[in-house]
């Protein structure tokens, strides 16, 4: 089967299973109400399958929506790619297009709005000396949560189809894309974020956390890729400085117990800064997500200083109004200061822990 005719099938299937999750859901409460306005931009960076190559572009978009009815919204919006890197392709390449969009989007799940939909416009694209235009069509699914009453966190994945006419060439991506989404119009304030509040906290709060846990960290020695088993430890202290952010100082430790060729006992302790968004609550439950970052030492038989930094997310279950399980997915690049450990470590790192609120 053709890319072509694949997609139209998937795409077409999505758009089933969205109508039916519209219909199904009519029973609920959906914040979104008629006569409010969405304007909105998302941006990623993604790679497209070129006729079987790999292409990285910069993608971003911007639209604004009308809502016909309670939760189905009617848009038109522009979106654009530049070319990044290509192996083959050495001229400046760029796609502009326009479309436009029909959503519903479902009862809240807290206060997070999962939404569903479809698209398509005409596109034009320039490679170079050379110029082609073409349909596109896809369709697309995301979740919005709330960072004030009218202004949410979008994050959506979407689905496109390029047809190019002239070049015979159709283009294939699958992005995930990060913005943000601003209500407004008759009852902007009061439907758009339900009356939830970003998060079950408040600013001056205080919270001490303490987790720990046992991973896979790729470890590198001198250019060869190991799998590498740790024990990690980890202990936080935070202020919100808003209702949603709070701003944290900590300490680390992970003590390498096994990594192939490498014979001398690693371990890495550090101190590092972090700061982190809460978004609101799904019951007892806090999603959140944060960056850290920090300094401190690594020993593989003589020490070292090395900075790290990285993202994470994880979770909050509220036991008690004080007391708080935290499950937290990290991401961590480790660097060392000069090359005199021929270790390099890049951690992915699953944290359970135990905290408490001041």
């Amino acid at each position: 089967m053709s890319t072509k005719r694949s997609g139209f099938v998937w795409v077409s299937r999505v758009a089933v299973v969205a109508l039916l999750m519209g219909i199904v859901s009519q029973a609920g409460e959906a914040f979104q109400s008629k006569g409010m306005y969405e304007a909105g931009f998302g941006a990623t960076w993604t790679k497209l399958d070129v006729d079987g190559m790999d292409a990285h572009f910069l993608v971003g978009q911007a639209d604004l929506s009308y809502f016909l009815t309670d939760g189905l919204s009617l848009g038109a919006g522009v979106m654009g790619a530049y070319l990044v890197d290509a192996a083959d392709i050495e001229e400046d390449a760029a796609l502009l297009g326009l479309e436009v969009n029909l959503r519903y989007h479902l009862p809240a799940i807290g206060c997070a709005v999962p939404y569903v939909g479809i698209h398509g416009g005409w596109a034009y694209m320039e490679a170079g000396d050379d110029t082609d235009d073409g349909l596109m069509y896809g369709a697309h699914a995301g979740i919005k949560y709330p960072i004030t009453a009218n202004v949410f966190f979008d994050t959506q994945v979407k689905y496109t189809i390029f047809e190019m006419d002239e070049a015979e060439m159709d283009l294939d991506t699958l992005q995930v894309l990060f913005g943000i989404r601003y209500y407004f119009g008759e009852g902007a304030n009061a439907s758009a974020g339900g009356g939830a509040e970003p998060a079950p906290y408040e600013a001056g709060d205080i919270e001490l956390s303490f987790a720990g846990g046992y991973n896979w960290t790729t470890t590198d020695t001198g250019g060869d890729d190991q799998d590498s088993h740790t024990i990690n430890a980890s202990g936080n202290a935070a202020y919100f400085v808003t209702d949603a952010i709070s701003v944290g100082v900590g300490a680390l430790g992970m003590y390498v117990i096994d990594a192939g060729d490498v014979d001398e006992d690693t371990l890495l302790i550090g101190a590092e800064l972090s700061a982190d968004y809460h978004f609101c609550g799904l019951g007892r439950l806090v999603p959140y997500l944060g960056l850290h970052g920090g300094y401190g030492y690594i020993t593989t038989g003589e020490s070292e200083h090395m900075w790290e930094y990285g993202a994470h997310g994880g979770v909050k279950y509220l036991v008690t109004d004080t007391v708080f399980i935290n499950a937290q997915l990290r991401y961590t690049k480790f660097d060392l200061d000069d090359n005199d450990i021929d270790v390099d470590l890049d951690a992915t790192q699953a944290m359970v822990g135990l905290g408490f609120r001041l």
